[in-house]
């Protein structure tokens, strides 16, 4: 039975040039080196994931369910950095297999559900943050003002997280596309060409490295940054005193 082939894929190179090409690829120091750089970053950056996990603070503002997801995307990219040493460790030590002659049309929907995530990110925090703002001309609760300000908190810890991981990977899903588009062709050159821009402009391992970072950078600024001791703008103030009066109410009510 033949199987159709779809008239945008590129077509199939035979035995002897798919033979050729694992050959340079194997010989090519710059995919190699590109290789083993993706592999120590990872790893470098799942030790920095865990201590970050491990003593980061910032998480303990925000309402058990957004700590809770904060979190688990935590564990996530420990084990994304795990996978990345595992499999590119393996093909670094083999002198990789690599297959040609395929191109993952899945990669513009991919590119497209990173967009819309941050997209989505962009859009809840700047509804919360109006809502805030106009929340002591509508006259809101108590309990209204208190959530959104969690809200508010909660999404400027995740948008530099979701900001981080949509330019990671796009900006390596849109050189993926471009280069199947452009370089692909019928020789061993052409798929040597494609693999080696692959591999060293694949952004995604930066993700792992960058996040911890970026937690351990927010843990050391908040730790450094002096607790208010005066609250001068009317809105805290007014905000702080709601607060204290409903618990205070809250406590009443359960010793009576």
């Amino acid at each position: 039975m033949n199987i159709p082939v779809s008239p945008t894929s590129p077509p199939p190179l035979s035995n002897s040039l798919q033979c050729k090409l694992l050959v340079l690829i194997a010989m090519d120091p710059v995919f190699l080196a590109s290789m083993g750089a993706k592999v120590i970053t990872a790893a470098i950056g799942i030790v920095l994931m865990v201590f970050a996990a491990y003593y980061e603070k910032i998480t303990v503002m925000v309402h058990p369910n957004a700590r809770f997801i904060i979190r688990s995307h935590f564990y996530i990219v420990i084990a994304s950095g795990l996978a990345i040493v595992a499999i590119n460790g393996i093909d670094f030590v083999r002198l990789i297999r690599y297959r040609i002659g395929h191109r993952d049309e899945c990669i513009r929907i991919m590119t497209a559900f990173e967009l819309a995530g941050l997209l989505v990110f962009v859009v809840l925090f700047a509804v919360n943050v109006r809502r805030r703002r106009a929340q002591s001309r509508l006259g809101a609760s108590l309990a209204y003002k208190y959530q959104v300000q969690e809200n508010v908190v909660g999404y400027e810890i995740i948008f530099p997280i979701a900001f981080l991981h949509c330019a990671s990977y796009t900006v390596t899903y849109l050189i993926i596309m471009i280069a199947a588009a452009i370089l692909t062709g019928n020789s061993a050159n052409d798929g040597l060409a494609v693999t080696r821009l692959l591999s060293v402009y694949d952004f995604t391992v930066a993700y792992v490295i960058l996040l911890p970072v970026l937690i351990i950078y927010k843990t050391v600024r908040k730790a450094k940054k002096p607790a208010k001791v005066f609250i001068t703008a009317p809105r805290e103030q007014q905000l702080v005193n709601e607060t204290n009066q409903y618990f205070a109410m809250l406590s009443a009510q359960l010793n009576a």
